[in-house]
């Protein structure tokens, strides 16, 4: 992987480099944090029907696979977080 495509990003406090072409979730996996989904399969296009995988970016609640990680983007994910009202 070259260095041209490489971000920075944080995830729950941890800083780290991954390929600008990774989803969220993929950064989230890299990072050792394990978000729980439900109708995510890397074989199937990406639909966050089930609401499982809400995570914060920039203060703001988020569908996870639905964004690719960006440069300097800071995702916080500390527990399960409820869909009711997202």
């Amino acid at each position: 992987m070259s260095e041209e495509n490489l971000i920075n990003i944080k995830i729950n406090q941890k800083d780290l480099q991954v390929d600008k072409n990774l989803t969220v979730m993929q950064a989230c996996e890299i990072a050792g944090e394990e978000i729980p989904r439900f109708c995510y399969h890397d074989k199937l296009s990406i639909a966050g029907n089930c609401r499982m995988c809400l995570v914060e970016i920039e203060k703001a609640p988020k569908l996870l696979f639905l964004y690719y990680a960006f440069d300097g983007g800071n995702v916080h994910y500390y527990q399960l977080r409820k869909s009711s009202g997202w």
